[in-house]
């Protein structure tokens, strides 16, 4: 009989499309195996096999380059298809060789085109032995245009049927499914009526409102690439369990069914945050039709919107879930391919990226006696991910599949162990609501919060910092402890130990004689950088008075903010300095003080003398920036800064002295203070020097000209320096770590980072450098500098690591439960680091240092703001401030995640994004530190820096406008100072990569 063409249906249409844009020509493979125990009648089954695959036409027909297949009707005796037959009973690893050949030809390309040597299914009748007893395997590979799921299990249960008809000589009808041509025109005669045009009107309404659709992954997606090579997890549901879930739907007036997929919901919501979730749900469009007796593939997976809330318990949930369900059922006949056609997306990606797959087909198959079992070896692409709900006679689970370009097994394990947790959480108390519902399974719980657990350390024989100094001053009184450098005036500073160890204590004497001088009175500190700096701060500290620094960048008004909160007794300062504080004032460089300083004595203090200052006693005050406008002065401990010092030692400080030791065994260690001394990181350069190593002070100037800088380093031969990320990329593009054209082949051994989030390029440009080591630190000031550390080496990608001793982090939710490895949460902190609170601001101190609930004793925790996550690995990554997160279009964007990208590209030492409203939205503006590009390419080098990130970057991701500059501006902290960039016309492309000349 001549062949027939008819047009593809609107579901197959939608697969050819795709398939031909994919690069991967197997990702609509779809398989199974059928495993019978027991010796069958081979030519019965071949028979059946024949039979059914004759009758259903989709499975044999053309497939032709424009939209059409060429169907013919074939008998039995005339269908051109070949059932292979393999026997592997003689092998010992029989199935394994089986399943290894049945796994490589689905791995095969399947391409849409009629090739001879290729044809786009294949029968294969395995038979293997094992325990002497005959297995039978039945193999079935087709493309997915020719079946769904549905489709696939009516033909293996038609062959199932006339299989056992055969063998117990009952007569059966050859002529079982109906033709596609009866779908083709039940679908042209519904494309012809007013319910297309209702269906249309309602999902381009619809999909209008619809949110971005949110993913489980971390991964960052550039493109929409499907994968044939998913990954499999399965969650099963006790026994137990089922009796408890069937018996509560009966209770609650819903189904099984209904309940796990509000379940599946409420977990994404957990996972994601997100309370408008988007789903793509299946639809068979086989019910009340004609192909409901047609093999042609039929379903229709279409967005769903579902608004969920904290407040919401299991019932209200499904409640909700059937509501959304229904309100898109009645228009379920529209295809998703047109839906995609009117919105002019590619692929249903931009529709759903998760999808919930209920599938209650009958997997029980008889074939004459003897059961068949169904493997699934390929059901066809996933975008992202699928949760599937199978129901079978005698178990229910869950399956998940995922895009292994996106997730991996281990991931996906997480997953199905938490949907199980949740599951039996919300089984024992169904009423709870789903802001309270614990979602993580016990062993994962544990292992977040082990974790987040710092090693324990206890101090020996120490109370505070200057004990380690005292120590050093006895065993090495005649090595250089502290420099202080002006390479253009040429001049120089240089204090042994036993010099400062004196200075010090003169200074103290002094202080102490002063009626106003008390243990804890605030002592302030406005000094240029000197070694007089050092020397008033170390005495403060060893009268056991409290030291606030105030930094001379400082405005007026500032300052006096900060002296109104902290009302100091006495301010130490010098006469080059001018201020006008209404403080009690002593100048260093007075020749009167000069002289009574000289009467002071030299000896250490006792006990006698002042309590020694330790544990809960204030060291310093620093000040942060405050949401009010108003400045925060944080109270840190001794305690906490000898906890810092101690932590530090081993993971820092011991390794970096070894190893200079190793390379320079004749002299000291030489770090570099480059920071403001009212920035708190400074202490870990100040650190050096108390444990014995030389400190080289850099000038005002020198400390903020990048060259000079690397000048020095190189001059000096310093080994240890501390820097935040953005001044250390500027220098490396100074030479700091390539000094060939110079006199000194020096390389730094050590460098600290922090006080800013480290771009990716950055990081792995340090970890570059064989010789060199470098550690990644995160604190706030509120807990003393840092409380997290990350040793490069260790790590592909840029982290914050784990807890330094005697710390505890927590990710946590909105209500203090801890999140999955793998989602963001807020970090609290607690641990001995942890401030005293804010000076001054109880009411605000009581809202950021709160109980910690995961404490047997009444310890506070540390509420950062900061937005991390837990990597696979234990690591705790860094993704941005809470304020950071903004929605572009609909779509949700971390600012850091932007940045990293810029900062990858070629030529970029340092990129700042920041997020503008507008239009009720946001658009992002970019700031790119260049150093290497003239000022009159910059412009030209913004346009180029935009085109590569469209290739690497969604568009919603892509910013608007970029700005080149030659450097940023810093803060008295070094820090990029934001408030001082220059601002972005993003309305007029003229201006937009002009920078501001100095």
């Amino acid at each position: 009989m001549q062949p027939k063409t008819f047009p593809l249906t609107k579901t197959q249409q939608g697969i050819w499309l795709a398939d031909q844009v994919s690069e991967d020509k197997n990702i609509y493979t779809i398989s199974h195996c059928i495993e019978i125990k027991g010796d069958i009648n081979i030519d019965y089954l071949e028979q059946a096999i024949r039979t059914a695959i004759s009758d259903a036409d989709t499975v044999h027909a053309h497939y032709l380059e424009n939209l059409q297949q060429s169907i013919t009707t074939y008998t039995v005796a005339t269908l051109p298809l070949k059932v292979e037959k393999l026997d592997f009973t003689q092998s010992k690893d029989g199935r394994k060789k089986a399943f290894a050949l049945m796994q490589e030809d689905t791995n095969n390309d399947l391409p849409l085109k009629n090739n001879d040597n290729l044809t786009l299914q294949r029968q294969i009748l395995i038979c293997i032995q094992e325990e002497e007893k005959i297995i039978w395997l039945w193999y079935q590979r087709y493309h997915h245009i020719m079946l769904d799921g549905f489709s696939f299990t009516a033909l293996t249960k038609r062959v199932a049927d006339i299989y056992q008809a055969l063998c117990s000589e009952q007569t059966f009808d050859s002529s079982f499914f109906i033709s596609v041509s009866k779908v083709i025109e039940e679908e042209q005669a519904y494309q012809a009526s007013k319910n297309y045009l209702n269906d249309k009107s309602f999902w381009s309404d619809y999909c209008a409102a619809l949110p971005s659709p949110v993913s489980l992954t971390n991964k960052a997606v550039t493109n929409e690439k499907r994968s044939s090579n998913l990954l499999h997890s399965i969650a099963p549901i006790s026994s137990d369990n089922l009796l408890k879930l069937n018996a509560f739907a009966q209770q609650k007036n819903t189904s099984t069914a209904e309940l796990l997929m509000s379940l599946v919901v409420a977990y994404l919501y957990r996972f994601t945050g997100q309370s408008e979730q988007v789903i793509g749900m299946p639809f068979m469009r086989r019910l009340g039709s004609v192909a409901i007796s047609s093999v042609a593939p039929m379903v229709n997976v279409l967005p769903m919107l579902i608004t969920v809330d904290n407040n919401l318990t299991w019932p209200q949930l499904t409640k909700k879930f059937k509501q959304s369900l229904k309100t898109i059922r009645r228009h379920q006949h529209y295809s998703a391919e047109q839906i995609q056609r009117d919105l002019k997306k590619v692929t249903s990606s931009g529709l759903y990226n998760t999808l919930i797959n209920y599938k209650q087909f009958d997997y029980e198959l008889d074939f004459a006696g003897m059961k068949g079992i169904t493997h699934h070896l390929a059901t066809g692409p996933v975008d992202d991910f699928e949760f599937s709900i199978i129901v079978e006679a005698d178990r229910t689970y869950f399956e998940l599949r995922a895009n292994d370009e996106r997730y991996d097994q281990t991931t996906l394990e997480q997953h199905s162990h938490r949907l199980i947790s949740m599951l039996e959480n919300w089984l024992s108390a169904p009423e709870t609501e789903l802001a309270k519902l614990s979602i993580l399974p016990t062993d994962e719980y544990q292992t977040v919060i082990a974790w987040g657990r710092g090693r324990e350390l206890t101090p020996k024989n120490t109370n505070n910092i200057l004990d380690i100094f005292w120590q050093q001053v006895a065993q090495k009184p005649h090595a250089t402890a502290l420099v202080c450098r002006n390479p253009d005036q040429q001049q120089e500073t240089r204090l042994t130990f036993e010099e400062l160890g004196r200075a010090i204590n003169r200074l103290s004497h002094f202080l102490l004689n002063q009626s106003f001088t008390s243990k804890n009175a605030v002592i302030a500190s406005a000094m240029p950088r000197s070694a007089d700096t050092v020397i008033v701060m170390m005495s403060i500290f060893n009268i056991g008075a409290t030291y606030l620094p105030l930094d001379l960048d400082y405005p007026k008004e500032r300052m006096d903010m900060m002296c109104e909160d902290t009302q100091p007794v006495l301010l130490l300062s010098h006469s080059s300095v001018q201020l006008s504080l209404n403080i009690p004032t002593i100048l260093i460089d007075d020749i009167t003080f000069i002289e009574e300083l000289k009467q002071q004595s030299e000896q250490p203090l006792t006990k006698t003398d002042r309590p020694t200052p330790s544990g809960n006693d204030i060291a310093y005050v620093i000040f942060t920036s405050g949401s009010t406008g108003r400045p925060k002065g944080v109270m840190n401990t001794h305690g906490a800064m000898l906890n810092l010092l101690l932590s530090h030692q081993e993971s820092i400080y011991k390794p970096a002295q070894q190893i200079v030791k190793e390379r320079y065994p004749n002299r000291a260690l030489r770090a570099a203070h480059t920071h403001s001394f009212s920035f708190d990181s400074s202490w870990l350069q100040i650190f050096w020097l108390i444990q014995g190593e030389e400190l080289y002070i850099f000038d005002e100037e020198t400390r903020r000209d990048a060259y000079a800088i690397v000048e020095e380093v190189h001059d000096i031969q310093i080994d240890a320096m501390d820097l935040p990320p953005s001044l250390l990329a500027q220098l490396l593009n100074n030479g700091l770590m390539n000094p060939t054209s110079r006199l000194s082949q020096h390389q730094p051994s050590l460098i600290l980072i922090g006080g800013e989030a480290c771009p990716t390029a950055l990081w792995q440009q340090l970890k570059s450098f064989p010789l060199l080591t470098a550690h990644n630190l995160y604190g706030p000031t509120e807990y003393t500098v840092d409380t997290l550390r990350a040793d490069l080496a260790q790590h592909d990608r840029p982290v914050i690591g784990r807890p330094i001793s005697n710390t505890q982090t927590y990710v946590l939710d909105t209500y203090l439960q801890p999140v999955p490895i793998g989602v963001v949460g807020e970090l609290y902190i607690s641990g001995a680091g942890l401030a005293q609170g804010y000076l001054a601001r109880a009411e605000l101190s009581a809202t950021r240092f709160i109980a910690n609930p995961f404490s047997n004793t009444e310890s506070r925790m540390y509420r950062t703001g900061d937005l991390v996550r837990w990597s696979q690995t234990g690591h705790i990554e860094f993704v941005g401030r809470g304020d950071d997160q903004v929605k572009i279009r609909g779509y949700r964007v971390e600012i850091g995640e932007v940045e990293n990208a810029l900062s990858l590209l070629d030529g970029v030492e340092s990129a700042i994004v920041i997020a503008e409203a507008a239009n009720n939205s946001h658009r992002l503006l970019a700031y790119c530190a260049a150093p290497s590009i003239s000022f009159d390419k910059q412009s030209s080098f913004g346009q180029t820096l935009l085109s590569e990130l469209r290739s690497s970057l969604p568009d919603y991701m892509v910013p608007s406008a970029i700005h080149v500059m030659t450097a940023f501006p810093r803060n008295v902290s070094g820090k990029v100072d934001k408030k001082a960039l220059p601002k972005i016309d993003a309305k007029t492309s003229s201006s937009l990569f002009i920078e501001s000349r100095k």
